[in-house]
C-alpha cells in the first residue's frame, strides 16, 4: 500500500471515530440543551406570571420610598397627552422596574457584580474602607446656592427686625466627611466650591460651617456620621449643638451629663437602600438621655399622632426608617416644651428651627436651653415672620446639610415673609 493511500485511510478512519463520538454524544448534548431552554423558560414563565399574581407594592421599606403603581389612563384627554410626551411609556418602565418580582435580590446581585468587577460606585453611591457608604454630590449649581443664600440674608434681616438674632449652620454630607476613607472617585470634586459659595452667600450674616469641627474627629475613626445613612449619628449631632450654643454665649452640656444608650444594631440607612450592597453590615443608633427628658412634649401640627413625651418616637426603631425615631420624621411643624412644674420658675427663651432632616438628632440638645418651634419648609407654608412674632422668638436658626443649599427650592416660602 503506498503511502498517500495509507494517510487517506487514516483520516477516513479519524472521521469515522469522529462521527462515532458525535452519535454516543448527541443525545446527551441534546438533552443538556433541552434542560436549559426548559430551564430559561420557567424562569422566564415563572417571573412573568408572578408579575401578575404578587400583588403590587404601594411603598418599599428596604428602599425607603414609594413605589410606582399602575399608570392611570381614566383620563382621555390627558392621556393622550401623556402618551405623546413619552410621560406614560416612562410610567409604564417604571411600574413594571419598580413592582418586578424579587426586584430586592436583583438589585444586590447587580451591586455585587459592579463591584466584584472592580466597580467603586454603584447607582450614584460610592463605597469606602470599613463599608462606609456616600452618595456622589449633586452636581455643583451656584445660582441654586446664591439664590437660596439670598433668601436667608433677606429673612435674616427681618428676623432681627422682630428682635430675634438669626444664626445658619450647615453640616457637610457624607462624601465630604468619608474622604480619609474613599480612595476612588474622588468626592471632593464639589467639596470646596459648595462651601465656599454658601460662607460667601452668608457672609454678612451669622455663619457656622460645621466642617472643620467634624472631618478631623472622622479621619480619627470618631462614630460622627452613619456608615449606611446621609445623616450624623447623634454624636455628630452632638458637636454641631456644641459649636452653635458657644455661639451664643452658652456653656454646652459635656457628654458626662448625659447616658448614652444604644437603641438599635439593626439601622440600614439611605445609603444602604440605594446602593444594594446587602453584605454591608448596619449601624448602631444612639440616643443621649438625661433626667427629665421624658418631661418635654413634642406636638405636631396637623398628625393624628399630635403629641408625645419626650423627642422619640420609639415605634420606628422597629421599622426600617430608624432616623424618623427622633420627632417622627419630617413634618411641617412641630413644638418642643417643658411646661411649668418641671424646675422651670419663669418662661424659657424661645428659639425657631428652619430645617431639613439633620436638626433632628440636635433638638434633644438644644430643648436644655429653649423651647423649640421647628419648621420644615418642604412641608410648611405659612408665614414665618407671623411665627416669630407669635410665639416671641428670641433666636432663629436655620441648620441645614450641605446638599440642601444645592438642590432645594423650598427656601423660596420665607419669601413671603421678606415681602410682608
Amino acid at each position: 500500500m503506498v503511502k498517500g493511500q495509507i494517510k487517506e485511510q487514516d483520516r477516513l478512519l479519524d472521521q469515522s471515530s469522529l462521527l462515532s463520538i458525535q452519535k454516543n454524544l448527541s443525545g446527551k448534548t441534546r438533552r443538556s440543551d433541552i434542560a436549559l431552554i426548559a430551564l430559561f423558560l420557567t424562569i422566564v414563565f415563572g417571573l412573568s406570571v408572578a408579575f401578575f399574581i404578587i400583588p403590587d407594592k404601594d411603598f418599599s421599606e428596604e428602599e425607603n420610598r414609594v413605589l410606582q403603581g399602575t399608570p392611570s389612563i381614566s383620563s382621555p384627554g390627558k392621556f393622550a397627552d401623556r402618551l405623546i410626551s413619552g410621560k406614560y411609556t416612562s410610567e409604564i418602565a417604571k411600574y413594571y422596574a419598580d413592582q418586578f418580582p424579587l426586584r430586592d435580590s436583583f438589585v444586590g446581585l447587580k451591586a455585587a457584580v459592579v463591584l466584584g468587577l472592580g466597580g467603586r460606585e454603584n447607582n450614584s453611591i460610592i463605597v469606602g474602607d470599613g463599608g462606609r457608604l456616600a452618595e456622589l454630590p449633586a452636581s455643583f449649581s451656584e445660582e441654586t446656592v446664591k439664590k437660596n443664600t439670598d433668601v436667608l440674608i433677606s429673612f435674616a434681616k427681618v428676623a432681627e427686625s422682630l428682635g430675634a438674632d438669626f444664626t445658619a449652620v450647615a453640616a457637610p454630607r457624607s462624601a465630604d466627611v468619608f474622604t480619609p476613607f474613599i480612595s476612588s472617585p474622588s468626592p471632593l470634586i464639589y467639596t470646596e466650591e459648595t462651601r465656599q459659595a454658601i460662607s460667601g452667600g452668608l457672609s454678612v450674616a451669622k455663619y457656622i460651617d460645621l466642617f472643620d469641627t467634624l472631618v478631623p474627629g472622622i479621619a480619627e475613626g470618631e462614630y460622627l456620621y452613619y456608615r449606611t445613612d446621609h445623616h450624623w449619628t447623634t454624636l455628630g449631632a452632638y458637636y454641631g449643638y456644641c459649636e452653635l450654643v458657644k455661639s451664643f454665649g452658652i456653656t454646652p452640656y459635656s457628654l458626662d451629663d448625659f447616658t448614652i444608650s444604644t437603641v438599635s444594631s439593626e439601622f440600614y440607612g439611605t445609603a444602604w437602600s440605594k446602593a444594594g450592597m446587602k453584605w454591608i453590615s448596619p449601624d448602631e443608633m444612639q440616643f443621649f438621655r438625661y433626667d427629665g427628658d421624658d418631661l418635654f412634649t413634642t406636638v405636631l401640627e396637623n398628625k393624628e399622632e399630635t403629641a408625645f413625651d419626650g423627642f422619640y418616637n420609639e415605634s420606628y426603631l422597629d421599622k426600617k426608617d430608624k432616623y424618623a425615631a427622633f420627632l417622627s420624621g419630617n413634618n411641617g411643624r412641630v413644638t418642643v416644651t417643658l411646661g411649668y412644674g418641671h424646675g422651670e420658675s419663669q418662661p424659657r427663651e424661645k428659639m425657631l428651627i428652619i430645617k431639613d432632616s439633620f436638626a433632628h438628632a440636635m433638638v434633644p440638645f438644644l430643648a436644655r436651653h429653649f423651647d423649640l418651634e421647628i419648621i420644615d419648609l418642604r412641608y410648611y407654608k405659612s408665614s414665618v415672620s407671623d411665627l416669630i412674632k407669635e410665639c416671641g422668638i428670641s433666636h432663629v436658626v436655620a441648620i441645614y446639610n450641605y446638599d440642601s443649599f444645592v438642590t432645594e427650592n423650598s427656601f423660596n416660602i420665607l419669601r413671603l415673609s421678606t415681602e410682608e
